[in-house]
Formats: structure tokens, sequence, C-alpha cells
């Protein structure tokens, strides 16, 4: 049988018409998906392509800028944020 509910708090975490969200933490609601300044880890490689609305990763980043250090040469370095030093 199916259960109606308004809302369900249980802890620091509210589900309710709206969506799911986490006190001090992230949300995932109507309007989309706040981190709540949280580090979001764990993401798989999303295709990078002109038209892609994937999400890319720290990994990708890093290809991406290793790529474009190859390219340049001599003593360009990869910053850890992914920025290039020549």
């Amino acid at each position: 049988k199916d259960l109606t509910l308004n809302s369900v708090t249980t802890g620091d975490s509210v589900l309710n018409n709206n969506g799911l969200t986490i006190k001090d933490g992230p949300s995932i609601t109507k309007d989309g998906i706040n981190a709540g300044g949280k580090k979001i880890t764990d993401v798989a490689n999303g295709v990078i392509a002109q038209n892609s609305k994937d999400a890319v990763n720290g990994g990708q980043v890093h290809h991406i800028s290793n790529s474009i250090k190859n390219s340049i040469g001599g003593n360009t370095v990869v910053n850890p944020d992914g920025s290039l030093t020549t």
C-alpha cells in the first residue's frame, strides 16, 4: 500500500516535496544540486566534446593541462590548480 507523507526528517536530513536537504551540507532540490561547499569526489570521466553537458573531473583537467604543457615544451609546469607556468 502507498504511504503519503509531507516530510520526513531523520537527524539532520529532511526529505520533502522540494527534495533532500542535509543541514550545513548538500541538497538535491527541484532547483538543482548544491554541494553545500563540500568536495564532490569519485566522479567518473565526463565526455569532453563541443555539445557535452557532462561534468569533468580533476584527472581530465590534469590530462588536458599536461597535453598543453607538452605542446609548449621547455620548463612549463602544471600547477595543482591545473594552470600552467612557463
